[in-house]
């Protein structure tokens, strides 16, 4: 039996049951889970261990890889930028941007970007992983490419590129890397311990990857594996087919959209603040107005990335057919391997998983989040 740490209020003893049965099946290595209900830490409970050889325990302070949660931090510093007039959606990216006008990008809107309808999901010509350690060489791509659709046209969810679009945006209209800027803005006034990169000395923090995150193989016929290369997903994730990873030091990629490093007590923080509409400790980080903005629909459509429909709100996946969710207004994104966090604006709730065993499954058959989150939306439920 794994020992479970960490507190749960009585009134949601049933979710501390779910993640303990995580355990208890053999799904898990480490991982913590979180609740936050008004801006208050209703739920912290962590377990397991922080290394592959089980000889390292999982402890209050631990912090993981949580892959493309990561985009919601950095959601949360594009909508700082709107909220103070810094950025405006419907302004083009070059008008902010002047370099990004290349190749035809002239009249691309920051909404585009947000809607992950910008054309932009990928990377022309990447000649290998190595590109994403240079943050000035991304970002000289992306202002030459062309888009690969008409902007708005489609979506093709912007897996790698989404961190560098809104941190460079970021960086043109206040001078600070979306690091920076999330670390001044978010993570010291409220004391979340999430970053968006680490530094150097701090490599050593994360609980180690147990299993890569897996590719299919690739086609074994000339003619599949060329309808497979010029496919939308082949262009944004092809080389990580090729690479099978980041690798064993992930930290060295100057990449926001996929590499950022918490656990689910800074992610629920993060996701609290945006489900309280700007509220936290008292503050108001950004208006009401803007607050409502993360569940504005932007489209409900299939996704050339993701293989499914998606229904996008500002920067977030929306409640829909294929996420259900009791709630109208919730919104959410999770990362490869298996995190994720939920924001439920009907309740001022937010709860968020971090594991460090990453799923081979795939997101939508990996069941360790999923089985916790049903006990948590009974728990909301039955409070009202």
């Amino acid at each position: 039996m794994t020992d479970i740490h960490g507190y749960c209020d009585e009134k949601f003893a049933s979710v501390r049951e779910a993640f303990t049965a995580n355990f208890n099946d053999d799904l898990e290595l480490g991982a913590s889970y979180a609740v936050s209900i008004e801006g208050e830490i209703v739920v912290d409970l962590w377990a397991g261990f922080a290394d592959v050889a089980r000889t390292k325990p999982w402890n209050k302070d631990t912090i993981v890889q949580v892959s493309s949660s990561s985009k919601i931090p950095v959601t949360l510093c594009g909508l700082l930028l709107i909220d103070r007039g810094l950025i405006d959606l419907d302004e083009p990216v070059a008008s902010y941007w002047p370099e990004f006008a290349q190749n035809g990008k002239e009249n691309l809107l920051v909404r585009h970007v947000f809607g992950h309808s910008s054309g932009l999901p990928g990377i022309d010509g990447l000649p290998s992983m190595d590109v994403l350690r240079d943050w000035d060489e991304v970002i000289k791509r992306l202002s030459a490419q062309k888009t690969w659709s008409e902007p708005g046209s489609k979506t093709a969810y912007h897996a790698l590129t989404y961190g560098h679009l809104i941190g460079e945006l970021v960086w043109r209209v206040t001078g600070k890397s979306i690091s920076q800027f999330f670390r001044d803005e978010i993570g010291d006034p409220l004391d979340i311990d999430f970053h968006l990169g680490l530094e150097e000395s701090e490599f050593s923090r994360p609980a180690e990857i147990q299993n890569q995150i897996p590719f299919s193989p690739l086609p074994e016929t000339e003619e599949d594996l060329a309808a497979l290369k010029a496919s939308t997903y082949y262009r944004v994730l092809g080389y990580l087919t090729m690479n099978g990873s980041l690798g064993e030091d992930p930290w060295k990629f100057n990449m926001p959209a996929g590499n950022g490093a918490g656990n689910a007590r800074s992610l629920a923080q993060i996701g609290g603040l945006l489900a309280c509409g700007g509220l936290a400790n008292g503050k108001r980080f950004f208006s009401e107005e803007t607050g409502r903005l993360p569940y504005q629909e932007q489209s409900y459509r299939f996704d050339s990335v993701m293989f499914a429909p998606v229904r996008w709100g500002l920067g977030f996946g929306l409640a829909s057919k294929e996420i259900p969710l009791p709630f109208p207004n919730a919104f959410h994104w999770g990362g490869a391997g298996g995190s994720s966090a939920f924001m439920i604006p009907e309740h001022g709730a937010s709860w968020a998983y971090t594991p460090n065993r990453f799923s081979t499954q795939g997101a939508t058959d990996d069941k360790r989040g999923g089985r916790i989150a049903k006990e948590v939306i009974k728990c909301l439920q039955a409070d009202t």
